[in-house]
């Protein structure tokens, strides 16, 4: 390859016209796909070819080859990276080594198998609503295998039936924006729609007051994003006419009890959670900085137990190698305030760019951007493209939130849920950036090179 070539290549990454070949889709998808639907844990066989790791392999390849490494410079990526170093860093310090190198290694290989590829071959709204689909779509597998499996998933991090709903939380925003995407049939608009309350009554089989905790977020945003507010109040209202009356006949036995158990001080499990979040606050103020390792909160809980009076143990037997029970006091112990800056930053950058794509109507623009070109009306229509990405923005912080109310009471923090929902709020932050400049020729001509910036998410 001579210079010129090789400019013309680095100039065809940069500008995200080259030409990515379909086997590239065709691994990513497939990747996606064996990660939700875990096949590999109900085929035992294929389990044991690790055909994800090798999926894996294949797709860094494929970065390697076609990708723009000016991605390195997302400020998503990077801050996925500091979280990558901060439980590297942890191997050298903490009791467990093996599990904190473990929980280095999920991390960087989100990175790698989903993130980077996501911001590299995901750059447009039909490229994205193709993978939302095949998310979604895995998810509502999953809904399906937990409605016939009494609440539990499929296998390995889903297995668990709070690991699960939290799973279909995340999805079902994506669903709901799927359901609504622009020129969408009607009847892909049923299908979809239809997979949302497979979503839902699969979290509902799950029997998780966290997993129900996670959908009352979905509703509340959801609901904060309606522009018929009072039409959504009133359906609401006739659907809870009809729901109540029938729902003990609907719903498992035990649901309802479990739902209201959640404000009950004396339930069982309500005890055991706070009992495990006071001694992850003891390891907190004992280990600030940098926490007690990545993944090591099982390893060291019994440490601190020791530190209490003998009839303030739980069940009078000590915990060890048992989880922490919620996202937040896995984050503080193991990580310490280095990683609550970290991951609370990554929140922030996710919650950010599904605000900045939205679209804004002409008035409130105004406010904003002081400009002398004249502005559209307000009954101009919204241009396809955008209403997808308005769409998917509002589905990313639905998402996101979902996942921080269901995750307060499940130890998450490792699995790939938020850590791919980095990888869609970045990929659907460049597709905005394009589509920005793409129709304003303006700012394009004023600023040549602008689409091979990243976008400042």
């Amino acid at each position: 390859m001579n210079a010129r070539s090789s400019r013309a290549t680095h100039l065809a990454r940069r500008t995200g016209t080259a030409t990515i070949p379909k086997n590239v889709y065709l691994l990513l998808g497939t990747f996606l796909v064996l990660e939700y639907t875990r096949i590999p844990s109900i085929i035992p066989v294929l389990g044991v070819l690790r055909l994800q790791f090798l999926l894996t392999l294949l797709i860094a390849v494929a970065w390697f080859r076609y990708a723009d490494r000016n991605d390195l410079r997302h400020p998503i990526v990077r801050w996925v990276l500091a979280f990558t170093f901060l439980c590297g860093l942890s191997v050298f310090y903490t009791p467990n080594t093996r599990a904190a190198f473990n929980m280095t290694v999920n991390i960087f290989l989100y990175l790698v198998a989903v993130i980077l590829p996501l911001l590299a071959f995901v750059r447009t709204t039909d490229r994205l609503k193709w993978f939302l689909g095949l998310f979604t779509g895995s998810c509502v597998f999953i809904s399906l295998w937990a409605l016939t499996h009494a609440g539990m998933g499929p296998g390995g991090f889903i297995t668990d039936e709070n690991d699960c709903a939290l799973v279909l939380n995340v999805a079902l925003p994506f669903a709901v924006a799927l359901a609504g995407w622009p020129a969408q049939t009607a009847r892909a608009r049923l299908f979809w729609m239809g997979g949302a309350c497979l979503l839902v009554l699969g979290t509902v089989a799950t029997m998780s007051r966290g997993g129900f905790l996670g959908l009352v977020a979905c509703a509340a945003v959801m609901f904060w994003y309606a522009r018929r507010k009072m039409r959504v109040i009133g359906i609401a209202l006739v659907s809870l006419l009809i729901v109540v009356p029938v729902a003990p006949l609907v719903l498992p036995a035990r649901y309802m009890d479990e739902i209201r158990s959640i404000g009950d001080p004396n339930d069982g499990t309500r005890q055991n959670r706070l009992y495990f979040w006071k001694l992850g606050w003891m390891m907190y103020k004992a280990n600030p900085v940098l926490g007690v390792g990545a993944g090591n909160y099982p390893w060291t809980v019994s440490d601190y137990e020791k530190q209490l009076p003998p009839d303030q143990l739980f069940q009078n037997r000590y915990s060890g190698g048992r989880p922490s029970h919620s996202l937040y006091f896995t984050l503080l112990p193991e990580l310490g305030t280095a990683g609550v800056i970290v991951f609370a930053s990554l929140v922030y950058l996710v919650i950010q760019t599904g605000r900045r794509v939205q679209f804004r109507p002409p008035r409130s623009r105004a406010k904003s951007v002081r400009s002398r070109a004249p502005s559209a009306t307000a009954d101009e229509p919204i241009p396809a493209e955008q209403l997808a990405i308005d769409r998917v923005g509002r589905a990313v912080i639905t998402s996101c939130l979902a996942f921080l109310a269901t995750g307060a009471f499940i130890s998450v923090l490792y699995y790939p849920s938020f850590w791919h929902l980095c990888g869609i709020a970045a990929s659907l932050g460049t597709i905005a950036l394009r589509h920005r400049q793409a129709t304003t020729p303006q700012a394009q001509a004023a600023q040549p090179g602008a689409a091979a910036r990243i976008p400042s998410t």
